[in-house]
């Protein structure tokens, strides 16, 4: 009997993997789509020519910061100049003139400088991101090959969570930023989690029938589920009775007497009964 309960058990942990692994499927489908086309190609030389273009988009994200630090000083000292030249007060003469030419030049110069730091913030957000970009690439193209499997797919992600948060909006279709996060973390639990089993030996870039796998593994120990019930929506299902059998089993070992059992389960109702109520 204990070994069937240890099955039981195990069949839990698949359960529940298989189940997390349908929830990020459409991460894993996204990240197939996009670097699929790349296994026919050299992932050295695509390496290579990427750290290339990386060391050239950091030059031109240096060089445009150094012009926006130079601007924004340049705005600082105009700023500070047309101030001081509005608290000058002469009266209607010569001199009066020629400090409002002077006001009006830089007035119109600050704009210009202001414009120009704006566009050069905007440029240098652009670059960001394609550095961003390029530096993942360069990261995928160090690991990818023909047998990628999801675990090592997740272990990526987990690594680069600036980079993870991009493709769960992407995928999911998220713009609310606590949302993310919460995508995030359940993203991450599963890819540390222990028990995971099969998604170990699952490629990436094959076709994979798992649901298939998990009942014809326990098939061979007279546990009987099918396909159709390994679907996303009804997988919940089969979780509960099988957690409904662990804990009779739990309950039939324990040396709690059933008469307690049911009185704390009564307790129990009381308290969500109050809990709805207030």
């Amino acid at each position: 009997m204990n070994k069937f309960y240890d099955t039981i058990s195990k069949l839990k942990q698949n359960l529940e993997e298989y189940e997390n692994y349908m929830r990020f499927l459409p991460i894993i489908d996204d990240f197939k789509d996009e670097y699929q086309k790349e296994l026919v190609s050299d992932n050295e030389v695509n390496k290579s020519n990427i750290q290339k273009k990386i060391k050239t988009i950091y030059s031109e994200i240096a060089s445009k910061k150094s012009k926006i630090i130079k601007l924004n000083k340049e705005i600082i000292s105009k700023s500070r100049h047309i101030d001081e030249t509005k608290s000058f007060e002469p009266g209607k003469n010569l001199l009066s003139i020629i400090v409002g030419k002077i006001e009006s030049k830089n007035s119109e110069h600050l704009k210009q400088i202001k414009s120009d730091s704006i566009k050069l913030a905007q440029e240098l957000y652009l670059l960001y991101k394609e550095y961003d970009r390029e530096y993942i690439n360069c990261k995928v193209f160090s690991v990818l090959n023909r047998a990628f499997t999801v675990s090592e797919l997740l272990q990526l992600y987990y690594s680069y969570d600036y980079y993870k948060k991009i493709a769960i909006k992407k995928v999911f279709e998220i713009t609310d930023y606590n949302k993310v996060n919460e995508y995030s973390e359940e993203f991450d639990l599963f890819a540390m989690d222990l028990n995971n089993v099969i998604i170990k030996g699952v490629s990436i870039f094959e076709e994979n029938n798992i649901a298939k796998v998990i009942v014809n593994k326990y098939r061979l120990d007279n546990i009987n589920i099918t396909e159709d019930e390994l679907t996303p929506e009804s997988i919940g299902v089969v979780l509960d009775k099988v957690n409904l059998l662990l804990r009779i089993n739990v309950i039939e070992n324990s040396t709690t007497s059933v008469e307690k059992i049911w009185f704390m389960t009564q307790v129990e109702k009381l308290n969500k009964k109050e809990n709805k109520t207030e």
